[in-house]
């Protein structure tokens, strides 16, 4: 295909989307990249000595590129960027809310997908389950936002990949807080890391009872780094609670430990180490 032809394909292919402000970004004959560099991008997307303008015009060019795998690659990469993000793993800031029409594009995009996904059309979900994530993380959170996180939920199963969504657009509403307190009493490492992150930074009512019931009963929280955080973001607050805990007797050692270290902490108000806070 020319250069030319080439260039009008893309511009249809934005019409059909809604996303037409990619297309004086990308009013160039150059050959746009190929499947191969792609297949790399996630990994330069999180390199720091990567430009943030080259990442930005990868994915113009990914998401709108005719060949569905190139697509999904892109949107793949944003989205393990967001995960990153999302989990308070230090990763190199990317200004993708910078990308013309990207919002609209991805809306676009998890609606055609989403559709496939439930009628299980595809054998992959296309990189749908990171929009809500991406969506959260790089653009103001809004009820239709909320809406799809949901949706999604609905569908999937997936508390993990909810919760990240709904900690990064920092809903507090009592469906979300139940969730995260829920996450802490399963097994999905995952999902009590994300849960217990939500915790931390909508403190709701309950949820460090929560907390203190997932050590009691739950073997996988005393072992997580971030139950203690948890503990601490309620402040002096959590001390009647912990000490409740750890005077009625029937708190296995791993987590009569993690108790009685969280008591101390508070008590002499030590921030740093495994009791201290993180950017929320």
């Amino acid at each position: 295909m020319k250069a030319t032809s080439q260039t009008a394909t893309t511009i249809l292919l934005l019409a059909v989307f809604g996303s037409l402000a990619f297309a004086d970004a990308l009013a160039t004959d150059a050959p746009g990249p190929t499947e191969a560099d792609y297949e790399a991008f996630a990994e330069d997307v999180l390199d720091p000595e990567f430009p943030d303008a080259k990442v930005r015009e990868l994915v113009m060019r990914g998401l709108s590129n005719g060949e569905p795998r190139i697509v999904e690659l892109t949107v793949r990469a944003i989205g393990e960027h967001a995960v990153r993000g999302a989990l308070h793993t230090p990763v190199v800031t990317r200004s993708f809310s910078l990308v013309p029409g990207l919002h609209g594009f991805l809306t676009d995009y998890w609606r055609d997908e989403l559709a496939d996904f439930i009628g299980g059309g595809v054998e992959y979900s296309g990189g749908v389950e990171y929009v809500p994530l991406i969506l959260a993380t790089h653009f103001p959170p809004n009820d239709d936002l909320y809406r799809m996180i949901w949706e999604f939920h609905a569908h999937s199963g997936s508390a993990f990949a909810t919760l990240l969504a709904l900690n990064a657009g920092r809903y507090t509403t009592r469906e979300a807080d139940r969730l995260r307190m829920d996450s802490l009493t399963g097994d999905d490492i995952l999902a009590f890391a994300a849960g217990a992150l939500g915790i931390v930074m909508s403190k709701p009512k309950g949820g460090l009872e929560a907390v203190v019931s997932s050590l009691k009963h739950n073997p996988l929280s005393a072992t997580m780094p971030v139950t203690k955080v948890a503990i601490r973001a309620y402040g002096r607050d959590a001390l009647p609670v912990l000490r409740d805990a750890l005077e009625a007797g029937d708190l296995p050692a791993a987590a009569a430990s993690v108790v009685s270290g969280g008591i101390e902490a508070l008590e002499t108000g030590a921030a740093t180490g495994p009791y201290g806070g993180i950017a929320q």
